[in-house]
Order: structure tokens, then sequence, then C-alpha cells
């Protein structure tokens, strides 16, 4: 096994002085229609799904728009911060600010309310938690299918302040909208781009990709390395010459760990610490991708322990790698049409599954092409229609 040991991780978040806050009101530049204020409580600590849709949703507003990404926390540095997250993300944040906010620290309740006024357009990723804003627009964004109770009077205020409420997935609606409740105007989904065309040199490499962490929806890299021990031992002459390898930042080390020692004697390799160019010469190389967030989960009672939406297997299968993936969550809605074969409940059912793809050429270039086809439904271009509806149109 190989294990390339970097993380990407930085220290927590810390009490914010009030000084840093003052609102800023100076007026726009002719170009910009809008002021918009982009917030999330990960960042910027984590670089994962929810850090590249919040971004993506910046690099398609700041051609008309002024627009400023906020963080918490005194640890981080406007220049860390960015450089960060165009080594995580692989484009320039050109155009984009980064400010920081008295958001989610101690600062007194109504400095935050302040200074979300100066904002004509506030732009929320929400943790589950909610707060009153003064901007003049505010999209509340929910990419956690959490089983919520927002029906008390104080919940119900906050969410009448959010004008446009969106999820990441179908899968996430049908959770928020039955439990908290809430009325869900649209679902926008994560994007990806499509290479300009399908890799030739694909090479015997079964891909994961995700952190290395055991809470909520752990991405069970502990399941795919035993599932590829098994793999190796009931189809050795089959799989010969084949590896797995998994890529994703350290956010617990002890698992990261125990995933290394199962790993020990296997064709393995572990990356921690990869560029964005980096990770795409891996999809390109790769055939074969394997999931397995929320294995054992019983979703109906804790969906937020399952895959949310998906967006590394649909990267994969952007670049012709073959999805056989766990049937659970988001997952479902990427798989759709006869994808949906290549779900499943049970380790052995993996392990069969990628036995035949190995087996069979042709299934597998078929479904190779029907992956690729599905992955183009979401391009940036449809992504960015979206957005430009949840912004400017009028409220619902």
């Amino acid at each position: 096994m190989t294990v390339l040991n970097k993380t990407l991780l930085g220290s927590g978040d810390s009490v914010e002085t009030a000084s840093r806050y003052q609102v800023d009101i100076k007026p726009l530049s002719s170009r910009c229609l809008m002021r918009i204020c982009l917030y999330s409580p990960y960042l910027p600590k984590h670089t994962g799904g929810g850090e590249r849709y919040l971004f993506d949703v910046a690099r398609c507003l700041r051609s008309r728009h002024r627009v400023q990404v906020a963080f918490t926390g005194t640890d981080w540095q406007e220049n860390e911060i960015r450089q960060r997250y165009q080594q995580f993300l692989g484009y320039s944040l050109e155009g984009i600010e980064v400010i920081s906010t008295p958001l989610f620290s101690r600062a007194s309740w109504w400095r935050k309310l302040w200074w979300t006024k100066q904002f004509d357009l506030l732009y929320y990723l929400t943790d589950g938690s909610l707060f009153w804003s003064l901007a003049g627009r505010n999209i509340l964004h929910i990419q956690l299918p959490l089983k919520l109770d927002k029906s008390g009077w104080i919940d119900r205020f906050k969410l009448s302040r959010w004008h446009v409420k969106t999820t990441n997935s179908e899968f996430t609606k049908e959770v928020v909208t039955a439990s908290w409740p809430v009325e869900i105007n649209y679902v926008h989904p994560p994007a990806i781009e499509l290479p300009a065309s399908l890799p030739g040199n694909k090479q015997q490499i079964i891909l994961h990709v995700g952190r290395f962490f055991r809470q909520l929806h752990t991405k069970r890299q502990d399941v795919l390395v035993e599932m590829f021990s098994r793999l190796k031992q009931q189809h050795s002459r089959l799989t010969q010459g084949w590896k797995l390898v998994l890529i994703g930042p350290v956010e617990n080390r002890d698992y990261a760990r125990q995933v290394a020692q199962l790993a020990r004697g296997l064709p393995v390799e572990v990356h921690h610490d990869v560029t964005r160019a980096q990770l795409e010469q891996w999809y390109r190389r790769a055939s074969l991708y394997w999931h397995a967030t929320g294995y054992q989960v019983d979703e109906r009672s804790h969906p937020q322990l399952v895959e949310h939406f998906g967006i590394t297997t649909l990267e994969a299968m952007a670049y012709g790698c073959v999805p056989v993936v766990i049937n659970k969550g988001g997952q479902r809605e990427i798989m759709a049409g006869r994808l949906s074969q290549l779900l499943w409940t049970d380790p052995a059912q993996a392990i069969e599954l990628t036995a035949q793809l190995i087996r069979e050429p042709k299934l597998k270039q078929e479904m190779t092409n029907l992956a690729r086809r599905r992955a183009s439904q979401y391009s940036l271009k449809s992504f960015a229609s979206t957005l430009e509806l949840m912004v400017s149109r009028p409220d619902d």
C-alpha cells in the first residue's frame, strides 16, 4: 500500500473582535448590479462538495455582480483562504472577494443583524441553523437532509425572511419538506464540467474520492478496502493488475490510520493531498468508481448519514468511469435508467457487478457512454441558468 499523508486541514474558529465587522457602505461600481454575499459555516475548514457548490455560485455571478464570500474565524487570512480554495477548485477566484463576518461568532446579535443589511443578496449554505437577515433578498440553500423540527414560531419567522429556499437534490428536498416542514422553490444540484474529449488510456484502477472522517455521512473507505480485498480473493486471475486508489483529505487521523492498516499488503494507494489537476488525471486514468457512503444505515431514520447528492460520482462519470455505487440517498438520482443496474445494497453485489464489468468490456463501454451522457445533464450552463432564476426572478 502507498500512502501520501499530507492534509489540507486548518485550525478551528476563534472569537472575533467586533471592530472587524464594520458595515461597508462603499457604492457599487457601475458594472455591478448587486452586492452579493455567500456564506457557509463550513468555510474555511472544509474542502468538499458544499464548498465547491458555493464557489461555483460565486463564479457564475462574479461577472455581473460584486461577489463576496464570507468566513468566520481569526486563524485564517483572506489570502490563505483564496490560495487554499484555488488549489482545491482548480480555477482562479479573480473577481471574488473574501471577507470576514461576525456570523457564528460571539459578536452581539444586533451587530450580526446589522452586518447583513449591507447586502442586496445574502446566499446562505446552511448547516441546519437559521438566523435573521436584513439583506434585500435572501436565498437559503439546504444541502443536508436533516430531520429537524422547524415548526416553532421563532424558526417560522426566521424562515419567512429567506425568500428562496433550495436543496441540492430531490432526496434532500423530500426529507426537509416533510420534517421541517418547508416549501422548496428549487432543486439546485452541483455542477460538473465535462472534459473536452473522452480519455483513451483507461487503466486497471478502481477509484474513490472523498474526505476521511467518521462523523455524519462518512465515506466508508474502510468498507471499500474490505470489498477490494474480497474482490481480489474471489477473482484473483480476473483482477490481476488491478488496484484501488483512495483520494481525499484527512479530517480524522485515527480513521485514516485505520483505513491504511486495512489496506496493508494490498494493491491500494491512498493520496491525501492532490491538486485539482492531479485529481482530474486520476479521473482520466480510472476505469471504475466505487462509493459506499451510508452502508448499514437506515436512511429513513438517519437520512443525514447517507450521500446527500454524490458530486464525485458524477465527476467520475464525466471522465468515463463506470460507477458501482451504493443504492442510498442522492446516488439513486444520479444513477438513472440503465445505470440503476449498477447500484448495490450489499458488498457481495458490488463485487460481482465489478467482476462482470471487468469480464465484459463491451458492457463496460456501454455503461461508460451512459455515464457520460448522464453527467452532461449537470453542466455548468444548466447550473447557471437555474441560479439566474433564483437570483433575479420575483419571489414566488
